[in-house]
């Protein structure tokens, strides 16, 4: 009996040790958004350059209004107008999703080892305003996408690079890779885009129609790792990195059709730093980093970062963005889950022992 005692005991000390180190979630969780329309400095006198701000992506709230008032300030407060919080906060694509895959596993414990991300891991199914300003009239956006499966090691991720981009494919970014190299590939699966409204200046009636945000099918893949199109001959003239797509609107007066031609790029997660620099509507200079950290009680906390650019021209016109893509993943490591499943093992077979006593 007291062998028996003795043994329970050490299998709850070692059970409460499990306990102890799985403080924190015990499924992974997820998120994702993106950084768009804005910048870091802060050091200028005009704007954009007097604030740091951005717009997130997918915005998932209704914020047409620019100004917090229908009229002057003595009017009313809009419920269509969102504070710079939200409108930084956005709508997050996460996970687990129900329904679908809710764990990520580590092939390796400890920080450096690899992970293997499930497609449909994480989502999201939204719309949203984003605020308009003339020529714009209404831009309804909406996001339904899911990530692709994806793997993440070291050695995997994007490596130290500049890509400066000219003419209509302006933009730059700079990768800095971290610690080993650590990311890799995860693409995602569906939609971001807008439905759009907005005037051309002289000219009769305004145009709408649904125009996609390129980004979302480059972002996170391999440049140029998988062809969607090729020429009679078998060369490859498309990919899902880069991506191109055109967007065409129609005049509700004369019926005719202006066609926007949007080309997205995009790179491999990384755990190091991204900055970039885009010129246009939204004039951007963005810098954001990752990391991969493990906490006293066995969760680890990685946040990989891909920069992203988009290019819109249209006849006569170009502009320019550039978007930071944000994966924050928390995920417990394998050895404190297998310590875990070991104490209750031992519980439970010390207790059929002692009833056969």
């Amino acid at each position: 009996m007291l062998r028996t005692t003795r043994c329970i005991a050490m299998g709850a000390a070692v059970l409460g040790f499990a306990l102890g180190a799985q403080a924190g979630p015990s499924m992974f969780s997820a998120s994702l958004i993106f950084h768009a329309w804005g910048n870091d400095v802060t050091s200028g006198t005009a704007p954009p350059y007097t604030a740091a701000e951005f717009t997130a992506a997918p915005l998932g709230q209704d914020c047409q209004y620019a100004t917090p008032y229908k009229g002057t300030p003595t009017h009313p407060k809009s419920y269509r107008y969102c504070p710079e919080s939200v409108m930084e906060a956005g709508a997050p694509a996460t996970g687990p999703r129900t329904g679908g895959p809710t764990m990520i596993s580590t092939t390796a414990p400890g920080v450096g080892g690899g992970i293997l991300m499930p497609q449909s891991a994480l989502g999201i199914t939204t719309t949203g305003f984003l605020p308009t300003y003339y020529p714009y009239l209404q831009s309804n956006t909406y996001a339904t996408f899911v990530n692709g499966a994806g793997s993440f090691f070291a050695g995997a991720g994007a490596g130290n690079m500049t890509k400066v981009g000219k003419g209509q494919q302006a933009g730059t970014w700079i990768i800095s890779q971290g610690p080993n190299r650590f990311g890799g590939a995860m693409g995602l699966l569906g939609k971001y885009g807008a439905h759009i409204k907005y005037a051309v200046p002289g000219v009769a009636g305004t145009y709408s129609g649904s125009g996609s945000w390129n980004v979302i099918v480059a972002a996170g893949r391999p440049y140029k790792g998988t062809p969607t199109s090729f020429t009679a001959m078998g060369k490859a003239i498309n990919w899902l990195n880069p991506h191109d797509v055109d967007n065409p609107y129609y005049n509700n007066i004369n019926g005719k059709t202006s066609t926007l031609a949007v080309r997205g790029s995009g790179a491999l997660w990384t755990t190091g730093s991204v900055t970039e620099y885009a010129t246009g509507i939204y004039t951007t200079i963005f810098r954001r980093k990752g990391f991969d950290t493990v906490t006293s009680g066995g969760v680890r906390n990685i946040q990989l970062v891909t920069p992203t650019l988009t290019h819109w021209i249209g006849p006569g016109y170009q502009t320019h963005t550039a978007q930071v893509g944000i994966l924050t993943l928390q995920v417990p490591e394998p050895g404190a889950m297998l310590l875990l499943a070991a104490g209750a093992g031992v519980l439970g077979l010390l207790y059929r022992a002692s009833r056969r006593r």
